[in-house]
């Protein structure tokens, strides 16, 4: 067996614990970086949360405001063509003016959608491994839209009758079709992000759904 050369040794021995510090240090480092990164990542799932709970029931009444508008619009016009008015007459401007309010409203809701889109993409890369989540998730940025059909009545009462309804049935489809899957969401991610503790002082803060 070779001897180690006596200054390689000395060498040796003076860097071995020069090398096991270092490598300590760059290992506490790393772990601390990935734990401040786990950190880092669930304080923005947290805070999506939060948006998500104050995005919650916005969709659907901006567009419930939103084909409210329309319908109210298309009712107008239904009694100018049942009546033969001009268009100088109160329900043309009627008509008009609702419209004019339909369009109005599609700024609100585009910004609302690129809001809904943050937070579920932020919610979507902290949840990335569960596939029940995602799933909800995408329902919620379907963010189907309505199909509003003229009104085919002639008589000018019977028309009121089927607007009126039709504007009652509004709120509910929006709910079921914006606020429900976002309650989905909500349900899911609520109890994985918080303990029992912190959920029961969100839901003195905020309006929470059961999980």
């Amino acid at each position: 067996m070779t001897d180690i050369d006596p200054i390689f040794a000395k060498a040796l021995e003076t860097l071995v614990p020069y090398l096991v510090g270092t490598l300590s240090t760059l290992l506490i480092t790393v772990v601390a970086f990935h734990l401040n990164a786990k950190k880092d990542e669930r304080g923005q799932a947290i805070e999506a949360y939060r948006k998500l709970m104050a995005l919650r029931i916005t969709p659907a009444q901006l567009m419930v405001t939103r084909y409210e508008a329309i319908m109210n619009s298309l009712y107008h016009r239904g009694i100018v063509d049942i009546k033969g008015l001009d268009e100088d007459s109160w329900d043309f401007r009627r008509a008009e003016r609702y419209h004019q309010k339909a369009e109005d409203d599609i700024l609100p809701i585009t910004k609302v959608r690129e809001d809904l889109g943050d937070v579920c993409a932020l919610l979507s890369i902290y949840f990335k491994s569960d596939t029940e989540i995602q799933t909800a998730i995408d329902k919620v940025l379907i963010f189907e839209t309505f199909k509003v059909n003229n009104f085919t009545e002639t008589d000018p009462d019977l028309l009121a009758i089927v607007k009126d309804q039709a504007v009652v049935e509004l709120q509910d489809l929006a709910d079921r079709t914006y606020t429900d899957p976002i309650d989905a969401v909500i349900a899911l991610v609520k109890p994985k992000l918080f303990t029992s503790r912190t959920r029961r002082l969100l839901s003195v803060l905020f309006e929470i759904p059961k999980a």
